[in-house]
């Protein structure tokens, strides 16, 4: 009956330190240089493109609370469809120090808009 419970002692206490190993490789193997998300989407969601770098604003969709987009780094009204556009590639998104990413991250949420790959971005 002692050697079941010594054997089963020992068990466990392999179990659980090699448990903690596991646990730190993946931590520190999954983290180091990691940038999320590593794919980063052109426009917000439900928003559609031109076909070039500029986002086209919908008319009722993922508008936040946001309702004058004049003031907008990149905003202008395209000539030939008469669409309000912007273009998220434009240098105004570069200030102050302060990432392209991590500006647009800041609009998106300050003004409720939905934008899956900014909204999360997590190297701000």
């Amino acid at each position: 009956m002692e050697f079941k419970i010594i054997v089963v002692l020992v068990a466990v206490a392999l179990f659980i330190i090699i448990l903690t190993g596991i646990g730190i490789l993946i931590n520190t193997a999954n983290h180091i240089g990691t940038v999320y998300p590593p794919i980063i989407n052109q426009c917000p969601d439900g928003w559609m493109t031109d076909g070039s770098s500029n986002c086209i604003i919908p008319s009722n969709v993922n508008l936040g609370t946001l309702s004058n987009f004049s003031k907008v780094p990149g905003y202008f009204v395209n000539n030939s469809t008469g669409a309000q556009e912007i273009n998220f590639s434009d240098r105004g998104w570069s200030v102050g120090g302060i990432t392209s990413q991590c500006n647009k991250r800041l609009w998106a949420n300050s003004n409720s808009i939905v934008w899956d790959t900014i909204s999360n971005y997590n190297q701000c």
